[in-house]
């Protein structure tokens, strides 16, 4: 069933895209400027790590089978099986306890680097489905830039336009 197979595919695309945020921005470091006030980046980097460990072990408590990142920030994506619904609330949940917990989850200057690129590749995306016939809205600043309205879009029209790998990174509006 198509629908079924590109809600998984954007589902597992909503969860990969911060999870090689996360990855990436474990390999940066602080530029030393910072001032008392201001974490530097390596401080950021390890409170995410550090919170992206209890999120892990807390959706593992919800039945997930999700290790822990490595110690370089690398982190396996969450497999897509089994019931979405449930899936997505243990996400939703885990999310809302280790917030609770330890604040919001840090993002640190690579990341926000590579939202702003993210964003940028989205725009483009949301342009060329424009130029071929669909009624599509750029993509929210600051967020996943992954839309739940493509489903209507062809799959050979999202890889032309670059949205294959996120079914899409737009909102399609029909």
């Amino acid at each position: 069933m198509t629908t079924t197979s590109r809600t998984s595919r954007a589902l597992f695309a909503l969860a990969a895209v911060p999870l090689l945020v996360v990855a990436l921005a474990a390999c940066t470091s602080g530029d030393g400027d910072a001032t008392p006030d201001v974490k530097s980046d390596s401080q950021v980097s390890s409170d995410a790590q550090k919170w992206d460990v209890a999120n892990a072990s807390c959706l593992r408590s919800e039945g997930i089978d999700m290790p822990d990142p490595s110690a370089d920030g690398m982190k396996q994506g969450i497999p897509m099986t089994g019931d979405m619904d449930a899936m997505t609330a243990s996400i939703d949940k885990c999310e809302k306890k280790v917030t609770d917990e330890l604040g919001p989850r840090p993002v640190t200057a690579q990341e926000k680097k590579l939202q702003k690129e993210f964003e940028e590749q989205a725009r483009e995306s949301a342009k060329c489905l424009r130029e071929k016939g669909y009624d599509v809205a750029d993509p929210s600043e600051g967020g996943s830039g992954l839309g739940n309205g493509a489903e209507d879009v062809p799959d050979d029209v999202l890889e032309a336009c670059g949205g294959a790998a996120g079914n899409g990174s737009v909102t399609v509006q029909k």
